[in-house]
């Protein structure tokens, strides 16, 4: 699948609270007449001590929507978000607007 975990090959880290990074989606196959929904999995763990959690988010045009909130542990764990509705006007999403959620 397009993103699959390679463990530590390749990552992204931070120590900064609050920091975030945006990723853009790949292109849509074709051009659905309906999409159901956005479905995002993130994948996290943590290397050091003490108790850490991080937030997925979609970011819409300039409309956020933030997913739940996530602890982790040492070990690698997989998180799914499921976002029903663009959080741009709150209404199904459409090709335009997947293109341009990051």
């Amino acid at each position: 699948p397009i993103g699959a975990s390679d463990g530590d090959t390749t990552y992204i880290s931070s120590s900064t609270l609050n920091d975030e990074s945006d990723f853009n989606f790949a292109s849509l196959s074709g051009s659905p007449s309906t999409i159901l929904a956005v479905l995002v999995t993130t994948e996290a763990r943590k290397t050091d001590a003490g108790t850490k959690a991080y937030t997925p988010y979609l970011l819409s045009n300039v409309t956020q929507d933030l997913g739940s909130e996530h602890g982790v542990s040492e070990a690698y764990t997989s998180f799914t978000e499921l976002y029903p509705l663009d959080p741009d006007g709150a209404l199904a999403w459409d090709v335009a607007g997947v293109k341009i959620t990051t």
